[in-house]
């Protein structure tokens, strides 16, 4: 197997050193000993793992953090920060970031070994998720394009156009879900770490106690990531019972499979719930209209864009349900307007878009849960505003 490739970044001599002896016969190591030099190694060798000091001069850990991930290249590097000193603050900073965990300074050689190992594994694990959701879509679309060559099988690749644009959003939902359980995992870890050295220790009241907190909070983490997963299954049932319910709680279900996607990328969501709205259909249905915008309007933002935002308005007016979604994203080219959006194969994404969401996104909404769609620009981005009869 391969040795993966682990980036130490610090200005100081001593700590790479250190570093470099805990870390030699496992990995195959670069140094930088500033953050230049570090984003220079990032952009030209394959980068497996980040060790990033925070307190450097010209460029701290927090500043090369934040250009990592604003690279589409590079944002999927697990960054593990290390530091001397770590307030609640800082750590909050470092995770909103993107970093995966943090390594306090003096090194303890196992905890070192321990962190860097299980973080080089989830991010292989990631990667898996993404070839095999990667290779979906290209069977998909070569199933497509099969289908297409003969007019007779129309309703045909309508279903596989509705399946291609699931399996986009299983794609989303899978690297999403793998970002999302990155800080449970290793609060595990942390706990277990916690957990196993309170053994070596006399065993005392107060240690039970300790080791019974650990547990409960390993206990709350299993619970988070199996609430996930669920979240996931439920989305991929193809349960088709029509019911009764809550615009809003759909909104917040489907929030929480992306939700990680959206913090990386710094886009804010904020819903406005003037009056409790419920419709009546397939909860699934909805859900994947709403995972449907939520990507088109992730996509539309430009990467270095500042204040990105969405806003959902959800109210009842003159007897009709209305859902506005809106972004500040820069809008929709005129000549795509009013309804050119909404037809097969036209995007504004480039080679990042299908071209086949906002159709299936028009065709749920207006054949299968009786609304209307209509697209427009509005102040610095677009509004795709539905209109549900009672």
């Amino acid at each position: 197997m391969d040795r993966k490739n682990v980036l130490i970044v610090d200005d100081e001599p001593t700590n790479i050193e250190l570093l470099v002896n805990i870390l030699k016969d496992h990995y195959d190591i670069r140094v930088a000993n500033g953050g230049k030099k570090a984003l220079e190694l990032a952009n030209k060798e394959k980068i497996d793992l980040v060790l990033l000091d925070i307190e450097m001069p010209e460029m701290d850990g927090y500043e090369v953090c934040r250009i990592l991930k604003r690279s589409r290249d590079l944002e999927a590097i697990p960054v593990i920060f290390v530091t001397a000193r770590l307030s609640d603050q800082d750590e909050e900073l470092g995770f909103d970031l993107g970093g995966v965990d943090y390594i306090r300074k003096p090194f303890k050689r196992s905890s070192v070994l321990s962190r860097v190992k299980t973080h080089i594994k989830l991010y292989e694990h990631e990667e898996m998720l993404k070839d095999f959701g990667d290779a979906l879509m290209k069977q998909v679309e070569a199933e497509v394009a099969a289908r297409m060559r003969s007019e007779s099988q129309r309703i045909a690749q309508e279903a596989i156009l509705v399946q291609q644009a699931k399996l986009a959003e299983m794609g989303e939902m899978i690297g999403a879900i793998a970002h999302q359980w990155k800080q449970p995992l290793n609060a595990i870890m942390l706990y277990s770490d916690a957990i196993k050295y309170a053994l070596d220790d006399e065993i005392s009241e107060e240690s039970i106690k300790e080791m019974q907190k650990y547990c409960s909070n390993i206990t709350n983490q299993v619970d988070f990531m199996n609430d996930t997963v669920n979240d996931f299954k439920n989305f991929l049932s193809p349960n088709k019972i029509k019911k009764e319910f809550s615009i809003n709680e759909s909104i917040l279900i489907a929030l929480k499979l992306v939700s990680h996607t959206f913090k990386i990328n710094s886009i804010s969501i904020e819903i406005n719930e003037h009056s409790k709205v419920t419709l009546y259909g397939v909860k699934n249905e909805f859900k994947q209209v709403l995972l449907n915008l939520l990507k088109n309007a992730k996509d539309a933002f430009n990467k270095d864009q500042k204040n990105k935002k969405i806003e959902i308005d959800i109210y009842e007016k003159d007897g009709a349900k209305y859902m506005l979604f809106r972004d500040n994203a820069g809008g929709i080219p005129q000549e795509l307007l009013p309804d050119k959006l909404f037809e097969s194969y036209i995007t504004t994404k480039g080679e990042k878009g299908t071209g086949i969401g906002l159709q299936i996104t028009k065709k749920i909404v207006e054949e299968h849960l009786g609304g209307k769609i209509r697209a427009y620009n509005q102040g610095e981005g677009a509004c795709f505003e539905i209109v549900f009869s009672s």
